[in-house]
């Protein structure tokens, strides 16, 4: 493992995250032969992309493929899985908005994901509306208050749009800027994008779009 690598990166290059791949040689977490896939919601067109039938799938319980998909190697996940030295924990809407201890959150743009390997912990987020900027950020500082600590998050990068609940084409991609530079700054947390579909300035590591 190149030493400029450390164990947030190995959890990043060791996932294919929805579409998107961190191109790095750090060092894998698993003995596959081609990474496991994690999903972290059912919009196929732009976040569905298997390279091999021969790959792992990850995919939360609640999302069914369409008919014309057809995988033999998905595991349907309710709450926890394991491949190699990873654990992975799916976290849907209310379960996040119970963590914070906000009963008004039972819902987020797509499930999140907690990935973890020798207690260094990642955070997927594959995509976001703009209300979900402010439950990920009262996540992480709750996620610090009991001492479990996130060294990484995934989060997506946008360009200007008039969806995910902004109506002003900046208004989600400031916002999701604001929050990552907050994130950095103050917990000092690895930021890594997905670019949706431009990469970010404001991210350590940019993935690749597959």
């Amino acid at each position: 493992m190149s030493e400029e690598y450390g164990p947030v990166e190995s959890i990043l290059a060791s996932v294919q995250w929805d579409r998107w791949q961190f191109m790095f040689s750090a060092k894998k977490l698993h003995k596959l032969k081609i990474n496991p896939h994690l999903l972290s919601h059912g919009h196929f067109g732009d976040h569905l992309w298997i390279a091999d039938p021969a790959q792992l799938l990850l995919v939360p319980e609640e999302i069914r493929f369409p008919n014309d998909i057809k995988h033999n190697n998905t595991v349907y996940v309710g709450r926890h899985a394991t491949v190699g030295k990873m654990h992975f924990t799916k976290l849907r809407g209310h379960d996040v908005g119970r963590l914070i201890g906000d009963e008004t959150v039972d819902s987020t743009h797509a499930f999140w994901w907690i990935v973890d390997s020798a207690k260094t912990r990642a955070l997927f987020i594959g995509d976001m509306d703009l209300a979900d900027v402010r439950v990920a950020r009262a996540f992480i500082e709750r996620s610090y208050d009991q001492d479990l600590k996130i060294h990484a998050i995934l989060l997506p990068s946008f360009g200007g749009v008039t969806t995910h609940g902004s109506l002003q084409p900046l208004k989600l991609a400031n916002t999701m800027s604001e929050l990552a530079y907050d994130l950095r700054d103050i917990y000092r947390i690895t930021i890594a994008a997905l670019p949706h579909p431009v990469e970010a300035d404001w991210a350590n590591y940019n993935a690749t779009h597959l």
